[in-house]
């Protein structure tokens, strides 16, 4: 079977793809605060695309099809606005994950935090990812409670 190529590009450099990775983030995490209908994924994913700065967000293709997409931002966690950037929204289709593609945006988040001056970068996050970015060279730094009985695991890594 010949090997896909995969594409990672600017979200700004790519509109179309804005509803699409909008729908992606909605069906993995569904309804959440500030963020209750597809609609509202699609005007938070839509204040991604920009080009410079933050917030900035990048998409994987692969045969002009969107298959996974990451962003970076100033803040994430309101009980640590001390710290960033942060990697928010970070995707990757499920006929996709384990291929390489949630590597490849990584990366390229990676260098533009390093760009940006940043010295290190954070994610809050929890389950499976957490093994994906601790095999990907991130630490864990700490879990923070994000509500009753419910934690975030964040981990960070030096640029």
């Amino acid at each position: 079977m010949a090997e896909t190529r995969v594409n990672v590009e600017l979200l700004a450099d790519r509109p179309e793809f804005v509803e699409p990775l909008a729908a992606l983030r909605f069906r993995e995490w569904g309804p959440e605060p500030g963020r209750e209908r597809l609609a509202d994924y699609v005007t938070v994913t839509a204040g991604e695309a920009g080009r410079e700065g933050l917030p900035v967000t990048w998409v994987a293709s692969a045969r002009a099809a969107l298959v996974g997409g990451v962003g970076l931002a100033a803040r994430d966690l309101p009980q640590r606005r001390d710290r960033g950037p942060w990697i928010v929204g970070a995707v990757v289709a499920a006929d996709h994950r384990r291929s390489g593609v949630g590597r490849l945006l990584l990366a390229q988040l990676e260098r533009h935090a390093a760009h940006l001056a940043a010295a290190r970068v954070y994610v809050a996050t929890g389950g499976d990812a957490v093994a994906f970015y601790q095999a990907c060279g991130w630490a864990v730094d700490e879990r923070v409670p994000t509500g009753p009985d419910e934690h975030a695991t964040v981990l960070s890594k030096a640029l």
